[in-house]
Formats: structure tokens, C-alpha cells, sequence
């Protein structure tokens, strides 16, 4: 019997799984969410967990390697087009940082070259002057004049390089006696390097991992904020303030607190519930259980504010059901006596056979219509509703049953 109920439990564990997978920190998300694929699960969630886990982690080719499996099974799936994005895009963005930075870093080193070099061109004599106004003409024009006048007055004028043409500058020339040391010239401005600086992460460390955690969730949960770095820039306060607006709360959610992390971390949950009861509606509709199909599908619906239910799957399902219902047609279990008010003295009560749950009391429908054409209509529609309301009784028994057994095996009473 334990063994039968851990089968029936098998959906309950599987959920949890799944829970645990995307409520894992970086380094146990991704051995989590890769187990959970290796059994054979399919979830688009999962793969994004898996693939953002990887990427912050510094995996880049594993976590596209995992995007491209996830968008072959998943196709129109936005989280996974949007992180797929983010990875590429950041990829690009780290290349030209990395060459500005060494662009910058080469420009900065040239210029101080040529500053050191002038400056002992001016300030030294002898031999250590005489070459440093040498070095200073191989590299620049820039006050080529004065150079080559420090260099014959070095003594070193019949022996100087003859520059290229000098080109005009507008910087104020520095004194030229040797007697005492002039004061460094900056550098020309065509030469100054431009600083490419980049955003400092905010000294408190546990704000940081605050802001970090708030944007893994926002990604999570479709609110696109970039690659999380513990800033709370413009993208993330947007994406809060979005966030609080959809669930319909007025709060902007800055600066991130504990109260912040607990409304976005409630709202995955609520939301991977309602993804999970999506997933048990398509296999209610797939078994044509049609009733069950739309009972999770409501309950989907009012778990979270956040889940969007597909398009026309809705309206398709009551379709089925209805068309469900006119094959069936009445089924006769147990009698219900209906009798119709407003009848003539000699008129029989009229005998419908319906389908009642084995608990259900018995349903006796009371025909008001004072028009014989009007109340054949409106008897055979009440009719339809009851057989409806009975179904869907009968449903909610038997889901009832399915939970009190799960319950059981997870507490494993025989």
C-alpha cells in the first residue's frame, strides 16, 4: 500500500523538486535543476534556473548550451528569449570594455611616458637630458621647437633627430633653465585618455546581496533587469515599481528590504503553483476530464496575480465540455421528481433522470413558467445545469479523495 501511495505522491514530490530548484541559491541551483532534468523533467522554468545559475557562475558556454536546448523545446517561451538576450548581449558589452580599458590603459601610459620624458628633457643635464629630448622627438611634435632648443643648449644641437614638422600648440611653455627644475606640463589634451569607469557596488555587502537576490527573482518572474550585480539602477527600479503595479500594491519596493524580498519570493511561489496547475489542467483536458481542466485552470487563475492564462484555452475547454455533455447526453441513475406549478389539475409531475454523486442528495427542480413553450425551455436548460453541477461535484469528490491520499503517503499512514 505505501508503495501505491508514493506513486500517487509522485506529482506531490515532483512539485517540490521543482520548488527547490528555483528557490536554490547560485551554486545549489544549478546541481538541483540538473537532476531535475536528467529524470526526465520538462519545465521551462527549470532550464531558465539552470542557465541564469551557470551564468552568473562564470559557465557561459554551458549556460548557452542549456538556452539552446530549452529554446528548441520551448520555442515562444519570453523568459528564455530574454535571457538568451542578456547573455549574448553582455558577452558583446564585456569585449568593448575589455579593449577600451586597454585602449585607455595604453593611452595613460604613453602619456606618462611623454610627460616623464619632457620632464627630464627640461630639468636634466648631460647625457640623461640629451637622450630624453631624443626619446621625447621619436614620439610626439608636440613643442618640438623648444625640445630641439633644449638640446642645443644641452650642447647636443648638430646631433638632434630631426623631428617631423612641428605642429602649433596652444599650452604655455615651460621655463628652460637648468638651474632649477620646472614644474611637469600636463599632458596636451588630443593625448588625454578618456577613463572608462565603471559602477561602484554599494559598500554595504548585505544590501548588495539584497539587491542581487531581488534581481534574480524580477528575471524570474519576467521582469527583465540585466545580469544581477547588487546595483539598483534605473532598469531594477522600474522593474520593481512594474512588479508592485501588476499585483496591485502601491509601493515602489525601493530601497530593497527584507519586506521586498518576501513579496517577490511569495509571488514565484504563487506563480510556479499556478504554472504547475496549468500543466495538471492539460492533462485533465488530454484524459478529456474536461470539468477537472477547467477547475484547475480557475484555481490557476487565482493563485497568482502574475500568471496569464493562454490564449482561447480558456473558451476552448467549455467548448469541449459542452459539446462533451450533448453527446453524453442524460444519464439515468437516480430519479428526480420535478413538479411543475401552474398546471392544470389533471397534469402528471413530470420524472428526469439524472447523474448525482453517490452523497448527493436528491434534486428536485420546481418548473415556474407559466407558458407551456417558455417552460420546455427553461426546464431542459435548468436541466443542463444541473447535470453540470452534478459533474462537477463528482469532480471535486474525486480530487478530494486524490489530495486525502496524498496527505496520507506523505505521512506514510497505511
Amino acid at each position: 500500500m505505501i508503495f501505491v501511495l508514493g506513486i500517487l505522491n509522485a506529482p506531490f514530490l515532483q512539485a517540490q523538486s521543482v520548488d527547490s530548484c528555483m528557490e536554490a541559491k547560485v551554486a545549489e541551483a544549478i546541481n538541483l535543476c540538473q537532476s531535475i532534468l536528467d529524470n526526465g523533467s520538462r519545465n521551462a522554468n527549470v532550464y531558465h534556473k539552470l542557465a541564469s545559475a551557470l551564468y552568473q557562475s562564470g559557465q557561459t558556454d554551458r549556460a548557452k548550451t542549456v538556452l539552446n536546448k530549452a529554446g528548441s523545446l520551448y520555442p515562444g517561451n519570453e523568459n528564455l528569449k530574454s535571457l538568451t538576450k542578456l547573455i549574448n548581449s553582455s558577452m558583446s558589452e564585456q569585449d568593448e570594455l575589455d579593449k577600451s580599458a586597454k585602449k585607455n590603459e595604453d593611452m595613460i601610459a604613453q602619456g606618462k611616458s611623454k610627460i616623464e620624458l619632457k620632464v627630464a628633457c627640461l630639468t636634466k643635464t648631460g647625457n640623461t637630458g640629451i637622450n630624453a629630448c631624443r626619446q621625447y622627438l621619436t614620439i610626439t611634435d608636440v613643442d618640438a621647437e623648444k625640445i630641439k632648443a633644449r638640446l642645443a643648449e644641452l650642447g647636443a644641437g648638430s646631433k638632434t633627430i630631426n623631428p617631423k614638422p612641428p605642429v602649433v600648440s596652444e599650452r604655455k611653455e615651460l621655463p628652460t633653465t637648468s638651474d632649477k627644475p620646472s614644474t611637469p606640463a600636463a599632458p596636451p589634451k588630443p593625448s588625454e585618455p578618456v577613463i572608462v569607469t565603471r559602477p561602484t557596488p554599494p559598500v554595504n555587502s548585505a544590501q548588495r546581496e539584497a539587491v542581487i537576490t531581488a534581481q534574480q527573482l524580477l528575471n524570474d518572474l519576467g521582469f527583465a533587469v540585466g545580469l544581477p550585480d547588487g546595483i539598483a539602477g534605473e532598469r531594477t527600479k522600474q522593474a520593481l515599481i512594474n512588479f508592485y503595479s501588476q499585483i496591485g500594491q502601491n509601493s515602489s519596493g525601493i530601497p530593497v528590504n527584507n519586506a521586498t524580498l518576501q513579496d517577490l519570493d511569495k509571488a514565484r511561489s504563487e506563480f510556479v503553483r499556478a504554472e504547475q496547475l496549468l500543466a495538471d489542467s492539460r492533462r485533465a483536458e488530454a484524459d478529456e476530464d474536461f470539468l477537472l481542466a477547467i477547475s484547475n485552470l480557475d484555481e490557476a487563475s487565482a493563485t497568482s496575480k502574475l500568471f496569464n492564462v493562454p490564449s482561447g484555452y480558456a473558451a476552448a475547454l467549455h467548448s469541449k465540455l459542452l459539446a462533451q455533455q450533448t453527446l453524453a447526453g442524460p444519464q439515468t441513475t437516480d430519479e428526480v421528481t420535478i413538479p411543475v406549478q401552474n398546471a392544470e389539475p389533471d397534469t402528471q409531475e413530470s420524472v428526469v433522470q439524472i447523474t448525482t454523486p453517490a452523497t448527493s442528495d436528491p434534486i428536485v427542480v420546481t418548473n415556474t413558467a407559466a407558458e407551456e413553450p417558455q417552460s420546455t425551455e427553461q426546464f431542459n436548460q435548468l436541466l443542463a445545469e444541473i447535470r453540470l453541477l452534478t459533474q462537477k461535484l463528482d469532480t471535486q469528490s474525486r480530487s478530494h479523495d486524490q489530495q486525502l491520499n496524498a496527505i496520507r503517503a506523505s505521512v506514510k499512514i497505511d
